[in-house]
């Protein structure tokens, strides 16, 4: 048996997501469906968790960035490569890289996402191809 037990907080909140369901299920089953719970989950498990930028580049895309658009994911993946700091900048030549290598994840890289990003307020560019979070960039994980 394993001393510490870890388990992924995504995880553990898709499984307090089934318990709610099976016990409200159970409640409707026995008559009691006025006493049935409020569903209280979050409609997104990884925007109520806290991102891990320590894991590898590809298990962050493919764990946060389903149902995305392409300039969701742009700044997702401009996120990861600055760790989450609003301050650090990135320059495209990187983030296409990155991009390239992941294309069964992000679909083919299109330069209109970086424009789609900036319209939206989630990044900023200071000096030609290099790029920077906005205060703003939280909203995608939503």
């Amino acid at each position: 048996m394993l001393a510490e037990n870890k388990f992924d907080p995504a995880f553990v909140a898709r499984l307090r997501q089934a318990r709610d369901l099976l016990t409200e299920a159970i409640e409707l089953t026995e008559g009691n469906a006025s006493k049935a719970r409020p569903k209280t989950t979050a409609k997104n498990p990884t925007a109520t968790t806290a991102l891990d930028f320590s894991m590898p580049v590809r298990p962050f895309i493919k764990a946060h960035s389903a149902k995305m658009s392409g300039a969701h994911k742009f700044t997702l993946l401009v996120a990861y490569l600055c760790k989450g700091d609003e301050q650090k900048t990135v320059p495209l030549a990187t983030v296409e890289k990155e991009w390239g290598r992941m294309t069964e994840l992000l679909g083919k890289f299109n330069g209109a996402h970086t424009g789609r990003a900036r319209n939206d307020d989630l990044v900023a560019t200071e000096k030609f191809g290099f790029y920077k979070l906005r205060p703003k960039w939280k909203t995608i994980l939503k």
